[in-house]
C-alpha cells in the first residue's frame, strides 16, 4: 500500500455511483411485472421513488461539478491543515457505528472552533458520495472560516502524507493514514484504534487546549507508531475469519455457496466465543 498507493477493492467498485447498473434494470422489470411482490417490504422503495432518487443524485452531481464547488488541492502548504474526510450517508459506519456523531457538518463546525491559529481545514468529499449531498450543503460548508472544499478525486494518499492531522467520523481512510505512519483520529471509537493518535474524540466537549495537545503530539507520530503498526496488523489477522462480506450486486462471488458456508461458519464461531 505504501509503495503502490492501492485503494480498497470496494472503492474501485463504487467509484461512480450514478453509472447505469444492470440490477437497476432487473429491479425495474420486477417492479413492472410483479407490482405487488414487495408491497409489505418496507425496505424496498417503490420504483417511482427509486427513479426519483437516482435522477436527483445525477442532477446534484452535475451541479456540484459545473458550479466549481470544489477546488484543487494547493500544490504548496502555505499553512498547516487538518484533513477531514467526508463519508457517504446514509451508511451504517456513520449512522450506526458513528452515532451520535452522525451530523458531519456540525462535527466540522465544532472542529473548526478548535483549530490552532494559522491552521486550515481541508474537507474532501467521498467520490462515491457525489450526488448525495445538495449544492446547498457544500455552500454552507464553504461559508465556514478557514475551510477549503477539496476535489473529491484528488489523491487521498497524497493528502494524507501532507496533512498535519487526518480526521473522520469512522472512515477507514484514517486506518490507511495509520498504516502509512501518519497521524489520524476518529470521532467514533474504531477497531483500528491501535494505530490512531486518538480513538474516539468528542469535538463538542473538547477545549482548544485539548486539540492543541493532539496537534502537538501529531508532529512526532511517525516514529512513535513504527512498532504499533505491525502489532495492529498481527492482532487484526488474529481476529479475522475466511469469507467475504460485501454487496452481491457488485461482487457476485459473495453469494457463492463456498463463501456463504465460510461466512456462516465464522458467524457461528464468533457467537460461540462470545458466549464463553
Amino acid at each position: 500500500m505504501r509503495e503502490r498507493g492501492e485503494r480498497p477493492y470496494y472503492f474501485a467498485l463504487n467509484m461512480n455511483q450514478n453509472r447505469l447498473r444492470k440490477y437497476w434494470l432487473d429491479e425495474a422489470w420486477q417492479a413492472v411485472m410483479r407490482p405487488f411482490a414487495a408491497r409489505f417490504d418496507h425496505t424496498m422503495p417503490s420504483l417511482h421513488t427509486r427513479v426519483g432518487r437516482r435522477l436527483a443524485s445525477v442532477r446534484s452531481g452535475i451541479l456540484a461539478r459545473r458550479s466549481k464547488t470544489f477546488e484543487a488541492a494547493p500544490a504548496a502548504d502555505d499553512r498547516p491543515f487538518v484533513l477531514f474526510l467526508l463519508q457517504k450517508q446514509p451508511e451504517s459506519s456513520v449512522d450506526v457505528i458513528g452515532s451520535p456523531f452522525t451530523n458531519q457538518y456540525e462535527v466540522i463546525r465544532a472542529l473548526i472552533r478548535l483549530l490552532p491559529i494559522g491552521w486550515e481545514m481541508w474537507v474532501k468529499e467521498h467520490p462515491n458520495a457525489i450526488g448525495d449531498r445538495s449544492p446547498g450543503y457544500y455552500r454552507e460548508l464553504k461559508r465556514l472560516p478557514g475551510l477549503r472544499l477539496i476535489d473529491p478525486f484528488a489523491d487521498t494518499h497524497g493528502l494524507l502524507s501532507r496533512a498535519g492531522l487526518t480526521i473522520s467520523i469512522s472512515g477507514t481512510a484514517c486506518l490507511e493514514a495509520g498504516l502509512l505512519g501518519r497521524p489520524a483520529i476518529t470521532i467514533a471509537e474504531m477497531y483500528f484504534g491501535g494505530i490512531l493518535l486518538r480513538n474516539g474524540f468528542n469535538p463538542f466537549q473538547a477545549t482548544r487546549g485539548d486539540f492543541a495537545r493532539i496537534v502537538n503530539d501529531a508532529a512526532g507520530v511517525t516514529a512513535a507508531q513504527a512498532g504499533g503498526i505491525e502489532e495492529y496488523l498481527a492482532w487484526n489477522v488474529a481476529q479475522s475469519f475466511p469469507g467475504l462480506i460485501s454487496d452481491p450486486a457488485n461482487v457476485p462471488s459473495v453469494i457463492d455457496q463456498g463463501n456463504v458456508n465460510n461466512v456462516a461458519d465464522a458467524t457461528m464461531m464468533f457467537l460461540q466465543r462470545l458466549s464463553r
